[in-house]
C-alpha cells in the first residue's frame, strides 16, 4: 500500500490523501477545498494530480469545506464512484456544500457585475447543480462498523470536533494505517471526547495546534464579559465563525448567560441560511453530543435566524448593542464581509476570533494588527477592538494530542503529521519524538510514500 498527500500537507487546508493498493486500487481520504493565500486558493482551479475516474471511493473524516469542499469538483471532473462517512457527516455536508457553491455562485455574480475579476465572466469552481450530483453518492456507516471496498476495508472511530467527526482505520495488503482526522478537545462543551487511536503501524495525525496550548478559560464568563461591555457601550460584536459546530459552541455559552444574567440580554443573530437546518441535525443526532433536547431548544431559542440577502443588508443599518455571528470562521468570504464593511471602522466596535486563522486568510491579518482589509474590490478600515478567543477552537491543542496519542494500546511505527502549518507541524513533531521515540515526519505536498 502507498499513500500520496496531494492536500493538507504544511497547511491547514486541502485536505487529501490518496492510497494505493499493490494491485493498484486508489482510495482517497477526504477531499477538501483549499483555502487562505491565493496560493492556496489557486490550487482549487489546478488540475488534480490523479485522474477523478481512477479512484473508486472517498471518505470523509468530517464535514467540514476544508475536507469535503472539493467533492462538487472531483465529481464534474469525472469521479464517479462512492462517497464515505457517518450519518451526521453527510447531513452536514449536504448543507455545507449546497452553501459553499451558492457562496461561488454568489462570489462570481458579485465580480461580474462590478467588475473587480481579471476573468471575463468570473466563474464559480462548481455550481449547485455539481453538489447535487455529488450528494447521490454518498453512503454512510455506523461508527466502528466495518465495511470493504475491494482490497482496503475501513472503520469509523469518534473524533469529537463536530458532529460526524471521524478518524478512519484502513486496512490493506497487511498493513493498518489511522488517520485523526480533525480531532476534537478534550471535556468539550458539547461533543464527547476522542476515541483512543486503534492500533495500527501508520498514523497520519492532524497537528493545526501543534505549537501551542489554548488558553485555560470559563468560555461563558469570558463571553459574559464580553456581552456586558456590549451591552453597556451599544456596542456591534461581530463573531465570524464557521456555521457548524463554533456557532453552536458560541450559542450555548451566550444562552448560559442570558440565563443567570437576563438584564445582559441583546439581540443575536446568526447570519446563515444553513444555521436552521442545522439544529434539527443536533435534535436528531443527540447521542453524539452531551446536550439534552431542552438544552438543544435552548441555545437556538433567543436567536434571530438571518435567511435572506435582504434580511442580512437591514443588519447593516441596524446599530448597537447587538452581536451578529457570521460566516465565514477565516473571513474568507460569505456575509460577514459586508458586516465588515458596515461596522468594523467603529473602534466601539468589537471583532471576536473564536477559532483558528491559516496563515494569509483575511482573519489571521486582522488579528496580526493589519488596519486596512481588502475585499469586495477595495480597501477597508478595520478600527473596531479585536478579541482572539482561540480557545473555543474545536481542535486539540499540542498536550491534548499528546495525551490522545498516549491513550493508544500501543505504538506506531511511523507517523505523519498533516492539516497544519510548517512550524505548529515540526514543533509537533519534536515533541513526539521526545515523547515517544517514534519515526515521526511533517508530510510535505505530493509526498508519496510506500507503507512496507
Amino acid at each position: 500500500m502507498k499513500i500520496e498527500f496531494l492536500g493538507g500537507a504544511e497547511t491547514v487546508t486541502g485536505s487529501k490523501y490518496l492510497l494505493v493498493s499493490d494491485s493498484g486500487q486508489k482510495i482517497m481520504i477526504d477531499c477538501g477545498l483549499f483555502q487562505g493565500t491565493k496560493v492556496n486558493r489557486d490550487k482549487n482551479w489546478a488540475k488534480l494530480a490523479i485522474n477523478p475516474a481512477e479512484i473508486t471511493d472517498i471518505l470523509l473524516t468530517h464535514a467540514h469545506i476544508d475536507h469535503s469542499g472539493y467533492l462538487p469538483k472531483i465529481v464534474s471532473d469525472g469521479f464517479s464512484g462512492f462517497i464515505h462517512c457517518t450519518h451526521a457527516t453527510k447531513a452536514l455536508a449536504e448543507i455545507l456544500l449546497y452553501d459553499s457553491a451558492y457562496l461561488k455562485e454568489e462570489e462570481a455574480h458579485f465580480a461580474n457585475k462590478f467588475g473587480f475579476s481579471k476573468h471575463s465572466p468570473a466563474l464559480p469552481l462548481y455550481t449547485r447543480l455539481d453538489v447535487e450530483a455529488s450528494l447521490k453518492l454518498f453512503r454512510t456507516h455506523n461508527f466502528k462498523e466495518e465495511f470493504r471496498i475491494g482490497d482496503f476495508s475501513f472503520k469509523f472511530y469518534y473524533a469529537g470536533h463536530i458532529l460526524g467527526a471521524s478518524s478512519i482505520l484502513v486496512e490493506c495488503d497487511a498493513k493498518k494505517i489511522y488517520f485523526s482526522g480533525d480531532l476534537g478537545r478534550q471535556n468539550d462543551l458539547i461533543m464527547y471526547d476522542p476515541s483512543s487511536p486503534a492500533s495500527a503501524g501508520y498514523w497520519v495525525v492532524e497537528s493545526t495546534y501543534g505549537d501551542r496550548l489554548h488558553r485555560k478559560a470559563d468560555p461563558v464568563d469570558e463571553i459574559k464579559q464580553v456581552l456586558t461591555r456590549v451591552k453597556n457601550n451599544n456596542s456591534v460584536l461581530l463573531i465570524p465563525s464557521f456555521a457548524v459546530g463554533r456557532a453552536q459552541t458560541i450559542l450555548y455559552c451566550i444562552s448560559e448567560v442570558f440565563r443567570s444574567s437576563p438584564e445582559l440580554r441583546i439581540p443575536v443573530y446568526l447570519n446563515s441560511p444553513m444555521a436552521s437546518k442545522v439544529t434539527n441535525i443536533y435534535l436528531n443526532l443527540k447521542n453524539e453530543h452531551k446536550l439534552c433536547e431542552e438544552d438543544c431548544r435552548k441555545i437556538f431559542d433567543f436567536v434571530e435566524f438571518i435567511d435572506t440577502p435582504e434580511q442580512s443588508k437591514e443588519l447593516n443599518k441596524q446599530k448597537g448593542p447587538m452581536a451578529i455571528i457570521s460566516a465565514s470562521g477565516m473571513i474568507a468570504g460569505g456575509r460577514i464581509l459586508h458586516h465588515l464593511e458596515a461596522f468594523a471602522d467603529d473602534p466601539n466596535n468589537i471583532i471576536m476570533f473564536v477559532g483558528f486563522q491559516a496563515a494569509a486568510t483575511r482573519g489571521a491579518r486582522i488579528l496580526r494588527g493589519e488596519k486596512e482589509i481588502k475585499f469586495h474590490g477595495s480597501y477597508h478600515q478595520i478600527s473596531a477592538e479585536i478579541l482572539n478567543m482561540d480557545f473555543f477552537s474545536a481542535h486539540a491543542d499540542q498536550s491534548e494530542i499528546i495525551n490522545w496519542l498516549k491513550s493508544s494500546e500501543e505504538k506506531p511505527s511511523m507517523i505523519f503529521l498533516t492539516h497544519g502549518e510548517s512550524e505548529a507541524a515540526d514543533t509537533l513533531r519534536l515533541k513526539i519524538k521526545d515523547e515517544f521515540g517514534v519515526n515521526t515526519i511533517v508530510a510535505t505536498e505530493n509526498l508519496s510514500w510506500d507503507l512496507r
